[in-house]
């Protein structure tokens, strides 16, 4: 497996992402499990997304560039999830719109980043 796979799976997160960002709408109360749900999917997707980072880069020094950006990048997604569990989400919060811009642009420049390595 290459860097070609890595891309199709960060392109498979970045869909996830998508339809994550669909869900915090007006029905988000109604739709907590399927937020739960999406957010382990995400989490499954990262996973495979460092696997596949790791045998992707073949070269030390791109290696250590996709462990630092991805490192950035699970720093992110901790801080979030550890400060806005599921039940807890209250879509007006200014301190939770903060907390998701935050996430969704340590995702954004994982992406870039990714796709420019």
């Amino acid at each position: 497996m290459g860097k070609d796979t890595f891309l199709a799976a960060v392109d498979g997160l970045e869909a996830l992402l998508r339809e994550s960002a669909q869900m915090r709408d007006a029905e988000f109360q109604d739709r907590r499990k399927e937020v739960l749900q999406i957010r382990r999917t995400i989490a499954d997707q990262n996973a495979k997304n460092a696997a596949l980072g790791e045998t992707a880069f073949n070269d030390p020094e791109q290696r250590q560039a996709f462990q630092s950006a991805f490192s950035k990048l699970r720093s992110a997604i901790s801080l979030h999830m550890a400060s806005w569990p599921v039940v807890s989400i209250e879509v007006a919060d200014p301190g939770y719109q903060a907390s998701l811009i935050k996430q969704r642009d340590a995702y954004r420049h994982f992406i870039a980043w990714a796709r420019s390595a």
